[in-house]
């Protein structure tokens, strides 16, 4: 049940990102959201995240994670608690050393997980659709010019 929209510019990528999380934001007082990003590079993946940084009200600056791999950003909104995490995956080659980041620790109520370059370890994103109290959401972003972004989404569990 993928939805697709055309984005042709940051503010309209980061707006979707608020729209699709502002759509649960309710979930979060019981269970946690992880968005599983896929995209090339400087497809926007970052700036998805940053419009979920904006939606939970995070004023510090959303950047990618790089090689700190994961990145924390606590959060208290008017609907929910928690913290937001950034996960760049890009430079991970196995699924064993992506486990090693302790992804499916992060999954908890009031949580928001972000996972830039999910696809690069789909075994892993298949055992944590399995868990219980989380909403896996799939974006796919797509370069289709200079601007322009095709964005596909949907909840995968």
């Amino acid at each position: 049940m993928a939805k697709t929209k055309l984005s042709t510019s940051e503010s309209q990528t980061r707006q979707l990102a608020k729209e699709i999380l502002e759509k649960r934001t309710n979930y979060l007082k019981e269970g946690a959201i992880l968005f599983a990003l896929e995209g090339d590079l400087g497809a926007g993946k970052t700036t998805f995240a940053k419009g979920v940084g904006e939606h939970l009200g995070i004023k510090k600056p959303i950047k990618s994670p790089g090689y700190v791999l994961v990145a924390e950003y606590p959060y208290d909104s008017s609907t929910s608690a928690g913290k937001l995490f950034h996960v760049d995956l890009w430079r991970v080659e196995s699924v064993p050393e992506a486990q090693a980041l302790g992804i499916k620790d992060l999954i908890k109520p009031g949580n928001v997980v972000i996972v830039e370059w999910a696809h690069r370890v789909p075994e892993l994103i298949d055992e944590i659709c399995r868990i219980k109290n989380l909403k896996v959401i799939r974006v796919e972003i797509e370069h289709k010019g200079r601007k322009e972004r095709k964005i596909r989404y949907g909840q995968i569990n």
